[in-house]
């Protein structure tokens, strides 16, 4: 079977398609661009996200052999720099854009530290992604998105809000938050991870499933019923006394309106039990998409372009007009282009012109002694990191 894989390039270069096939031979075409609307028919978008040690990738791997088994192969997006080898086959892969280990060296961060930029550098050029995504609407009916395993570093970023928000104004999208039972055996383990799961919701506008994973290592009939019955819940935070049940307790009443209107799923990401269930509870989730959300992403969308026209209208007149404008447009020595740029004098005036000049004249000055302080620190970082290497 052959297996797409597109790679992508942070510098000016043009993407192309690659097919790995069963004989190890390749096979390129270029991708070429496509219009910046997609239809919301399909495919399907599945995000997973969840605590280090949920099992998000190991799912991830579990939905794309039973959609395989179904004949109905995923597209999969690796989001995690920091995967070693993800145990599915990807289409798009983060790592053959962004070396997490040289971002770590080169910005001399930590490990999270450096998965926040890596993503940020591969939201540079998501658009791309996009591209690539909206020509394969046709031949795939799902889209699998692992995400990193620091939950942290994708919900609550830039980037992660960025990439969430450019897949649900094109297709119906699908947060799945993949939660741990053996773990939630805890009540107040369990109300974390709900409180969590609602935040979610909340910060992202899209549909939720909670996925209670890992049911092959214990029951989950606990979790069914802490969820559908809040005195279950209540019973089981009353044998287990702690300073903290009061807090567990106020929550649990306030996030009983959250269960009502929440799909749950249980599965085992070991065995591939629950499967039918999970994409039946995703099914529905697209509904609840079609009928609350798209619209409110398509107003977002028509938002934002008449923001875009707006601008674009001013710096137009400003120019027919002759005005001096605060904007510059990139493209051609005439100012024509589609970016915008701030632009700090005006070239046609002499210096000693206009008083106006004098605070663009203070800010190239403090522009100048920034950047020099940036390349002194610069060069200091990289002679301790030479030293280190030194001393290693």
């Amino acid at each position: 079977m052959d297996i797409p894989q597109e790679k992508l390039s942070l510098g000016d270069v043009q993407i192309e398609e690659k097919t790995f096939s069963a004989d190890s031979s390749l096979e390129t075409s270029s991708v070429s661009s496509v219009e910046q609307e997609g239809t919301h028919n399909s495919p399907i978008v599945i995000i997973l996200v969840g605590m280090a040690g949920s099992g998000k990738t190991t799912l991830t791997q579990r939905l794309t052999a039973h959609l395989l088994a179904r004949k109905s192969a995923p597209y999969t997006v690796n989001l995690d720099p920091a995967c070693r080898e993800p145990p599915f086959p990807v289409n798009i892969d983060i790592r053959d854009t962004v070396d997490y280990k040289k971002v770590m060296k080169q910005y001399n961060l930590g490990p999270n530290g450096a998965i926040v930029t890596s993503l940020n550098l591969f939201a540079t050029k998501f658009d791309q992604v996009l591209d690539i995504l909206k020509q394969r609407s046709k031949t795939h009916k799902y889209i699998l998105i692992d995400t990193p395993g620091q939950i942290e570093v994708f919900m609550w970023s830039a980037s992660g809000n960025i990439i969430t928000e450019c897949l649900a104004a094109l297709f119906p999208t699908v947060m799945i938050f993949v939660t741990d039972l053996v773990t939630n055996a805890k009540p107040i383990t369990f109300i974390s991870n709900m409180s969590y799961a609602c935040s979610i919701l909340y910060k992202t506008k899209l549909p939720l499933v909670i996925t209670l994973n890992k049911c092959d290592q214990i029951d989950p009939t606990y979790a069914k019923e802490w969820i559908q019955d809040n005195e279950a819940f209540e019973a089981a935070l009353a044998s287990q006394p702690d300073y903290s049940s009061t807090l567990a307790s106020s929550l649990a009443l306030v996030l009983d309106d959250f269960y009502r209107h929440i799909q749950h799923t249980v599965v085992s990401a070991y065995d591939g039990y629950g499967m039918e269930d999970f994409f039946a509870a995703v099914d529905k989730a697209v509904t609840n998409y079609e009928t609350e959300y798209k619209p409110m992403y398509e107003a977002l969308v028509q938002e934002r372009k008449t923001k875009s026209t707006k601008v674009k209208k001013k710096v137009t007149a400003a120019r027919e007009s002759g005005e001096p404008s605060c904007f510059s447009v990139r493209g051609s020595s005439d100012g024509g282009g589609a970016g915008l740029s701030l632009r700090l004098d005006d070239g046609d005036e002499d210096d000693s012109s206009s008083s106006d000049d004098e605070p663009n004249a203070a800010e190239a000055n403090e522009e100048g002694t920034f950047n020099q302080l940036y390349q002194s620190m610069a060069k200091q970082r990289t002679a301790k990191s030479k030293e280190a290497d030194t001393s290693n």
